[in-house]
């Protein structure tokens, strides 16, 4: 591999892109939001492009207390996630860039915000993350979910019905089920990524809701392999 000498720039310009959407339920009990586009580019020394980071940061409308702390714990985890993924990925582009390996193509991480469930004092955000690096590409999900009215991040066993056992005894049988679904997937696979699941405290998973139902989320190299998409299977709240 031959390495040649360049300086790569990372050029500071940030595109915030704020888009308003009301969402109103039956009961009006469903709460207002915007979202909120944070797009950052990492460009060479002929100023090309080489990597691009962006996300969507959903706020909801408001400014009493509860909200302003579902605001400031979103913005926390935007910037805690993000920042992690921005340094990694401007890092390997760096590398690539230097190597002269990128050859036209430029590495990517993209976040989508989409509200999955508005209502009963209740708003889900499932966060989805697509990224390409060095020939390889995926993309994961994870849920944040708040009480609007307390300001409360809620975990699986705020929102599902159930004691801790009963919960976790749900999400074990929901994932050896969707386990046992996929493809090509051997026993010694399958028991493993059970260990996986079974190790996690129950306040402790991922989740959004939507419907009448919590998808719990894995990444996609969390339980088996590299699947693409990340592992998502799902437990009904009640």
């Amino acid at each position: 591999m031959k390495y040649i000498n360049k300086t790569v720039m990372l050029i500071a310009l940030m595109l915030i892109i704020t888009i308003p959407t009301t969402m109103v339920s039956a009961d009006n009990k469903a709460a207002s939001y915007s979202i909120k586009t944070v797009k950052e580019t990492l460009k060479n020394d002929k100023g090309d492009i080489i990597a691009v980071i962006s996300y969507e940061q959903p706020a909801l409308k408001g400014n009493n207390q509860a909200i302003t702390k579902i605001n400031q714990s979103i913005k926390n985890d935007c910037t805690k996630t993000f920042k992690q993924y921005k340094d990694n990925l401007f890092e390997y582009a760096k590398i690539a860039s230097n190597a002269g390996d990128l050859q036209g193509s430029k590495y990517y991480c993209t976040t989508k915000c989409e509200v999955t469930y508005n209502g009963k004092a209740t708003i889900s955000f499932k966060m989805t993350m697509s990224w390409y690096a060095g020939g390889v590409s995926n993309k994961s999900s994870y849920g944040l979910t708040y009480n609007v009215k307390t300001g409360k991040k809620l975990a699986l066993t705020n929102v599902v019905k159930g004691s801790s056992t009963e919960i976790k005894n749900k999400v074990m049988n929901s994932a050896k089920k969707y386990l046992n679904g996929l493809k090509g997937t051997s026993k010694e696979d399958i028991n493993n990524a059970l260990n996986v699941v079974k190790k996690y405290k129950v306040s402790d998973f991922k989740y959004y809701l939507k419907g009448e139902k919590a998808y719990i989320c894995f990444d996609e190299y969390e339980l088996i392999g590299n699947y693409y998409g990340g592992n998502i299977f799902s437990i009904n709240m009640k």
